[in-house]
């Protein structure tokens, strides 16, 4: 199945090194999630560097994301409530039960450590970290 990549306007003053081979991994990162939002499961438009490094455009560090969790990510604003626009509750709170806002703040953590958490598949390490929280409090 093929999926639509909708075409994004850059300036050629990019403030991403490399910006080509980004813009050639974005397409694998949309594929790999089949457009959706890896935060809320909404429709994803943007990439995210889980590391936080422009210059790192390897799959493993790169999120599919709405504009809406982007800017979460970016300026500490709430992720969207319980899920997306259609109500749909978010990926986090049906696998652990909480927000990743919810859990960040429990265990001591970003969000965006939390995410690649997850991405790397260590989500019993997570469920291990919010029940030795919840034991402490």
């Amino acid at each position: 199945m093929a999926y639509t990549i909708l075409p994004v306007e850059y300036s050629d003053k990019s403030e991403y090194p490399n910006h080509s081979y980004l813009k050639r991994q974005r397409i694998l990162v949309f594929q790999r999630t089949k457009g959706r939002c890896e935060i809320c499961d909404g429709f994803a438009v943007e990439t995210h560097h889980i590391d936080e490094d422009k210059s790192n455009h390897e799959l493993d560090n790169l999120l599919a994301v709405c504009k809406r969790c982007h800017g979460s990510l970016h300026h500490g604003a709430r992720p969207r409530r319980d899920g997306n626009a259609r109500g749909m509750t978010s990926k986090t709170k049906r696998t652990f039960g909480y927000t990743a806002t919810e859990i960040a703040d429990m265990i001591g953590c970003s969000t965006t450590w939390l995410y690649s958490k997850i991405r790397a598949g260590d989500e019993e390490e997570i469920k291990n970290l919010i029940q030795s929280s919840k034991t402490l409090a």
